[in-house]
């Protein structure tokens, strides 16, 4: 069985291709077009890898932290109470100088720190909300500027006898998003891949093309 990834063992986290799926991706054509950066195509494909598991940990570490969010909005709730009774106690004091002294009387620093903690949360979990990942959306799409910029490839694919999807491009993307996901997608939902991102080029392409102005016939003008 092919070993797709070499991740590290404590956090989960992909690190590289083992050599044999580097082969492996090596082997998917005979002759391949152009003259390759070999070297240059499997850093960036390790590079994409790396960043999308990074990110894939930290949201892991999000939901397990259900109870992250209420303790957060519950500091801040209680930061707040907080001031207001500091600043009570200022005013009701007999010299006005009770909070002389400490490092942080106006509680600044801790509410300039739990702003960015609540920023950071929102960053890590707003984005990925719902059945999009824009993190794998965005892995996917990188795989694939690798494999028509610096692998010289087509977008597409064809199928066999059976009505399965196959191909040079099915293959590279079987290899390396199981290789960074660590899960086996099957022919059909790779092909979909595929065809999602033709489907935003035609729709990008289409936004290009600003639409010929048409004279406009003065009122009585026949055709």
């Amino acid at each position: 069985m092919l070993r797709s990834t070499s991740r590290n063992a404590e956090t989960d986290i992909f690190t590289q291709l083992t050599q044999e799926t580097w082969e492996a991706i090596q082997a998917i054509r005979r002759k391949w077009p152009g003259e390759i950066d070999w070297s240059e195509v499997r850093r960036t494909i390790e590079e994409a890898g790396r960043e999308f598991s990074e990110i894939e940990n930290l949201r892991e570490q999000r939901r397990r932290s259900v109870e992250y969010k209420a303790a957060l909005e519950t500091a801040q709730r209680t930061l707040g109470s907080l001031k207001v009774k500091l600043l009570q106690l200022e005013s009701l004091s007999p010299s006005g100088k009770d909070l002389d002294g400490l490092p942080d009387p106006d509680l600044k620093l801790h509410e300039a720190r739990l702003d960015q903690l609540s920023a950071e949360y929102e960053k890590w979990s707003t984005p990925f909300g719902g059945r999009n990942n824009r993190n794998r959306e965005r892995l996917e799409n990188r795989l694939l500027s690798i494999w028509e910029e610096q692998l010289h490839g087509r977008l597409g694919s064809s199928l066999n006898k059976f009505d399965e999807p196959i191909g040079p491009l099915i293959r590279f993307l079987k290899l390396t998003l199981t290789a960074i996901t660590g899960t086996r997608l099957g022919p059909h939902g790779i092909r979909s891949i595929i065809d999602k991102a033709k489907k935003r080029r035609r729709r990008g392409s289409s936004k290009e093309r600003k639409p010929v102005a048409r004279p406009l016939r003065r009122q009585g003008q026949k055709n």
